[in-house]
């Protein structure tokens, strides 16, 4: 999955120069938490909603006229940003936006084209594509296989499988298993019966792991059919 795919385009965006104030209103207006700071169409740095917010508190609780009104009139985003702040290219693959972010602490990134920003992803968005993935809106029955020797026609020979009993094979995906040979195979499978499905899938000898209902009740270890 390449970022430029998924990522959000056309980011609001704000001047350096622009008052705090004006910030604050940008950000309630669009519920945003990160904003790309730009002047000139190069990117500056970042806003964050946290930190314009803790500025905003600290001057109300001081109770300072001249301390708000300075505040008001005076401070800009320029002096709030985060300034150089790390990007990633929008084609790069998203598992690299999820390894830089959690090697840099960093759950949001401007996303640049070549010098130029084209969106952002966050770890909002990132989140939206593996709840896709999963189908966590859908009533898809899920399971999960373990000690599957994957190699060629091995998913496919899983597909033919659900579709044998009557499903269908909405989405997959391998997870290495530690201290154990094969792998785990995650499946998402929309079938209104999946007894059916569990069976074949016994039949054939693959290991069931766990089933989870969509209901989100009779998750188990596949010991029960």
């Amino acid at each position: 999955m390449i970022i430029r795919n998924w990522m959000k385009r056309d980011p609001v965006t704000m001047s350096s120069d622009a008052l705090l104030t004006e910030a604050r209103q940008i950000v309630d207006r669009h519920g945003l938490r990160y904003v790309a700071v730009v002047d000139n169409g190069v990117l500056r740095g970042i806003l964050r909603r946290r930190d314009l917010y803790e500025a905003a508190m600290q001057v109300t609780s001081k109770q300072s006229v001249y301390e708000l009104k300075y505040f008001n009139e005076r401070l800009k985003v320029k002096d709030l940003m985060i300034r150089k702040p790390k990007t990633i290219q929008a084609d790069e693959p998203v598992e690299e936006a999820m390894r830089k972010g959690s090697q840099l602490g960093v759950s949001f990134f401007p996303v640049m084209d070549g010098d130029r920003l084209v969106g952002t992803v966050s770890y909002e968005e990132i989140f939206e594509t593996f709840a896709q993935v999963l189908g966590v809106r859908e009533k898809w029955v899920g399971i999960t296989l373990q000690d599957v020797e994957v190699g060629p026609g091995t998913i496919r020979h899983i597909a033919e499988l659900t579709e044998a009993a009557g499903g269908t094979l909405r989405s997959v995906f391998t997870l290495r298993q530690s201290e154990k040979r094969g792998e785990k195979v995650v499946l998402r499978v929309a079938t209104e019966e999946p007894r059916k499905v569990l069976e074949k899938l016994r039949e054939a000898g693959y290991t069931i792991m766990e089933v989870e209902r969509p209901e989100g009740k009779g998750a188990g270890n596949g010991a029960e059919g």
